[in-house]
């Protein structure tokens, strides 16, 4: 999966979102998202295990278990809506929003200074079951930042 958005620069030009699936099936591999800033430089990069990408899967069960063919339609189904325009949100941090304390390597002249900046984009996505994450380009460090 690869598409194009706004996010180390927010009038762009665009950055390159990947997620690439490596791996003998889609229940045996790996995911690694990686974005890549106008000049060629990987700017982000993460590598989602298959559980990361299908713990969220026990929230839409019917039954007590799945069976592999849904276990792989809903991988599938995570990977293909990825990148969904949903997924992004500026300002990256809201004026109103308070230091989350739990966010390793987050500190707080990063914090102030997105809050500073209503053009800085946010993205979000689901890792594992519930933890929801967000990061953003920070300006001041020059690298992508976890924000939540």
């Amino acid at each position: 999966m690869r598409q194009r958005h706004n996010f180390s620069h927010s009038e762009g030009p665009a950055d390159a979102f990947r997620l690439v699936f490596r791996g003998p099936s889609v229940l045996k591999g790996t995911a690694e998202f990686t974005i890549t800033d106008p000049s060629g430089q990987v700017i982000f990069r993460e590598v989602l295990t298959e559980p990361d990408l299908e713990a969220a899967l026990v929230y839409e069960m019917k039954t007590p278990t799945a069976t592999p063919a849904e276990r792989e339609a809903y991988v599938l189904r995570r990977i293909d809506q990825f990148f969904q325009p949903a997924q992004f949100q500026k300002p990256a941090v809201g004026p109103q929003a308070t230091f989350p304390s739990n966010v390793e390597n987050l500190d707080q002249a990063t914090w102030a200074d997105l809050k500073r900046r209503p053009g800085t984009i946010g993205f979000d996505y689901l890792k594992g079951k519930e933890d929801r994450q967000r990061i953003a380009w920070s300006p001041l460090k020059k690298q992508t930042v976890r924000v939540r």
